[in-house]
């Protein structure tokens, strides 16, 4: 209304005999209600707003008004053709006691009543249009009935008087005293009353060219309003410029109704659809996030955004047991559903819980569950950090790895780092379930990185994206080996050889891992290079001499430098396994083709 001067007010009702009304006055807004299911049909209720629309206060009115009595709400129930709207003629509103016109329309609501919506618009604004709008330099537009009543008045200055509505509107078009416009009108009447078309008419020693055009079209209707335009010939230039200048006079006036009915529609749509498109866009690209829904009253796009949000809520529940991430990276590349791989260097993480058996047993399952999720939430937050793809949860395992389906040249690093953060951050996490009594969790890491097949495996209705091939078995098992050495982040040394410049390893034994004929270099991570403590930079230095000593088979002197460490790093298992097989071999010392390695075969 702000935007549209010549709306004054706003009017709803509906066969309840419910009404709604928003009226603007100079200094405040004005809102009516009408309930007569809520309170005495002879009782409306009125809230005031200031201009700011800040609420000021409330007041109950008698009043027998009643919105199916109103012009405009018969004209609107009785319409023919409920998608074109109906114009009243000229009446005194309710409210205000002023003459104007209305527009209305019956809309209607999904699993809802119907109701008529009406624009009230005063006689005195359209007449403020028509005085000083202009077709011509001379010309003159104004409104009349099919009566010849004036309901907006043309240019002139005794119309802009304050008194001149009161005098001029209403009266007969002759009252006005032009004498072009009453020739005009005395010829339009011989002519049968056309709508549309120019003619000329001569009046005051000059020619004026003159289009009468209906503008209520109601059937209905059987006094409609005639928008009248006269142009003096001595304003045209020539035939085009005529048909040009009465063409934009009639459009002039239509174009405020058109205006306004054409807000008041788009908006009924336009906005909805954008939400909707919007809704599709996000689904598109699958953003699962909660959107809000596009209001509307229109039942196809209500529908359609009902079928959204379930898609939404569907797709949402399908994001918890496969990665989005993955799947919106699968579809760009083409792969989403295609069984199949490739080789690709990746890099695999396994992680397991210490004990968890045991801690299980003592755990009721909805405190399990309950204490499980808190440990993955914190797991998948902190893997999520460094890009991992999350394979999958194995019980209380987890699977993991990098490089696919996202590029990343840094992948060995980005596992490692991971790695690490989850160690710590699960430290801290257990301090706090230590006070609160719960049971700590204490994770062992294997990661292995090389060459493996990465893509879709199983059925073709049922597909999993994972990788596969010895390097996966051999991250799996640098995971189980933690348990022999007593560590916790145990990884091989095509790890150490890319990420050795940031991180600090310590080289614990050689063997071949079950399944795996192939000797592998087994390191434990001890953590970034610059946060590495001096007694574990020593503990390090002594215990890889001492394993450097073993190789070669100087298991007494290796013997001497594991003597040499900390009573509490003796107490490793690591440093415990090596000190018995330097017992084992200086009683009974290898054979010659010995080369140090452990065969696991468990």
């Amino acid at each position: 209304m702000d935007q549209i001067p010549y709306i004054t007010s706003i009017n709803t009702g509906d066969a309840d005999g419910n009404g709604y009304l928003i009226l603007k006055s100079e200094n405040c807004w004005k809102n009516r209600l009408v309930r007569p299911g809520k309170w005495d049909s002879k009782k409306v209720q009125w809230l005031i707003f200031n201009r700011k629309l800040e609420f000021q206060k409330k007041q109950m009115q008698d009043s027998d008004y009643d919105p199916r009595r109103r012009p405009w709400y018969e004209l609107a129930i009785n319409a023919k053709d409920l998608t074109v709207p109906v114009w009243t003629q000229p009446y005194l509103f309710y409210t205000t006691k002023e003459p104007g016109i209305t527009v209305a329309i019956q809309v209607f609501q999904p699993n809802q009543n119907s109701f008529i919506l009406a624009f009230d618009m005063l006689h005195k604004d359209l007449t403020s249009f028509t005085t000083g709008f202009k077709p011509s330099p001379n010309g003159k537009i104004f409104i009349m009935l099919d009566n010849e009543k004036v309901t907006a008045l043309p240019s002139g200055d005794k119309f802009t008087a304050a008194n001149a509505i009161e005098k001029y509107l209403f009266k007969d078009v002759r009252d006005l005293e032009i004498e072009e416009i009453s020739s005009a009108v005395e010829l339009w009447k011989k002519s049968g009353k056309p709508d549309g078309g120019n003619f000329k008419v001569s009046s005051g020693g000059n020619t004026w060219w003159c289009a009468f055009s209906k503008l209520t079209r109601s059937k209905r209707n059987d006094n409609p309003s005639w928008i009248c335009t006269l142009i003096p010939s001595s304003d045209i230039l020539g035939n085009v410029t005529l048909q040009f200048l009465l063409i934009l006079a009639i459009s002039a006036i239509a174009s405020i109704i058109a205006t306004i009915m054409a807000l008041i529609l788009s908006r009924r749509f336009t906005k909805p659809i954008h939400g909707l498109v919007q809704q599709v866009q996000s689904l598109r690209q699958l953003d699962v996030r909660q959107q809000s829904k596009p209001e509307t009253s229109i039942r196809e796009i209500h529908h359609l955004t009902e079928a959204n949000e379930r898609m939404r809520i569907a797709l949402d529940a399908f994001s918890r047991y496969i990665p989005i991430d993955i799947v919106r990276q699968l579809l760009d590349r083409g792969d989403a559903a295609k069984i199949g791989g490739k080789a690709s260097d990746v890099t695999i993480l396994f992680t397991d819980i210490q004990g968890f058996t045991t801690i299980s047993e003592k755990m009721s399952p909805m405190q399990l569950t309950s204490h499980l999720e808190e440990y993955f939430n914190l797991m998948f937050k902190e893997l999520s950090k460094e890009n991992a793809t999350v394979d999958k949860f194995i019980g209380d395992a987890v699977m993991a790895f990098w490089g696919a389906p996202l590029d990343n040249p840094k992948h060995v690093l980005s596992a490692v780092r991971a790695a690490w953060n989850c160690l710590n951050k699960l430290d801290d996490l257990n301090k706090m379930w230590k006070v609160s009594g719960k049971p700590e969790f204490v994770t062992r890491f294997g990661i292995s990185t090389g060459e493996a097949v990465v893509g879709n495996v199983g059925a073709s209705s049922r597909l999993n994206y994972t990788v596969l091939g010895d390097n996966v078995n051999l991250a799996s098992r640098m995971e189980e080996l933690n348990k022999y050495y007593g560590t916790r982040i145990l990884v091989t040394s095509s790890v150490v050889s890319q990420t050795d410049d940031l991180f600090m390893f310590r080289h614990v034994d050689r063997g071949a891992v079950k399944g795996k004929l192939q000797v592998e270099e087994i390191f434990e991570l001890l953590g970034p290079i610059d946060q590495v403590p001096k007694d574990m930079r020593l503990y390090k230095e002594l215990y890889e001499e001492a394993f450097s000593l073993y190789l070669k088979r100087d298991f007494s002197k290796a013997m001497s430098h594991l003597n040499m460490l900390k009573p509490s790093y003796q107490k490793e298992k690591s440093v415990i396994h090596l000190k018995e097989a330097c017992i084992w071999f200086i009683k009974t010392p290898p054979d010659n083709d010995w080369k140090g390695d452990r065969i696991f075969n468990r």
